[in-house]
């Protein structure tokens, strides 16, 4: 009798231990759950929490997307030269592309040469050894010296566009032409339609690829 009892006090004991045990475990995992979703929750309100002063920080103009302009391989020799001689780089990018579409080894027939297409013996009045216009940094400074030596030629008084027009003009058909058509008739409207077509036509293309470079701004 006293050993079933025994027996039986034992597998009580046994029963009640192995309960306990699997009530401790099952505390454990709750909590280790819990804790988990905690630091998810707070890694949440991190990430939230970053975002929204960020946004609060930053200033509109800081949000913008700067959008930088590539014209040609020559942009840096243009910017820097065109704004030594106080002109906007994109007009004379596009009076090189009217001029040579950005081909420093053009010569023409007439015998103009490189990039801008500096007749020979306008570089030699400008004190440049022709033989240098070949390269891009020489033509590109030597192009840019003389449109500031024509724009500063003509007379105060006149708009800033229709100086430009007037620059552009006599850089294709040679400055005291256009001095003497402006003497003869006055303004833009009235010289322009007593310039050679080629002129005409070159003004216009300038303006034209101008407009269009604005354009991707």
């Amino acid at each position: 009798m006293k050993t079933w009892i025994g027996k039986h006090y034992a597998f009580l004991l046994c029963s009640a231990l192995l309960m306990l045990a699997c009530l401790i475990c099952l505390s454990l995992l709750i909590r280790n759950n819990k804790q988990s979703e905690e630091l998810a929750l707070a890694d949440n309100t991190s990430i939230d929490t970053e975002e929204t002063s960020t946004s609060d920080v930053l200033e509109p103009e800081q949000l913008e997307i700067v959008e930088i302009l590539i014209i040609s391989e020559f942009d840096d020799l243009i910017k820097e030269n065109a704004s030594k001689y106080g002109f906007d780089w994109m007009l004379i990018s596009a009076q090189i592309y009217a001029e040579s579409s950005f081909k420093p080894e053009v010569t023409s027939v007439v015998g103009a040469m490189g990039l801008m297409q500096i007749m020979p013996s306008t570089s030699r009045w400008l004190g440049t050894n022709p033989e240098l216009l070949v390269k891009p940094e020489v033509n590109i400074q030597l192009g840019c010296y003389y449109n500031r030596k024509i724009y500063i030629g003509i007379h105060n008084g006149v708009i800033e566009e229709e100086k430009l027009t007037l620059m552009l003009a006599s850089y294709n058909a040679g400055p005291n032409r256009v001095k003497r058509l402006r003497k003869k008739y006055g303004d833009w409207d009235e010289i322009e339609p007593h310039l050679p077509s080629e002129t005409r036509t070159y003004v216009t293309r300038i303006w034209n690829k101008y407009k269009e470079y604005l354009g991707l701004l």
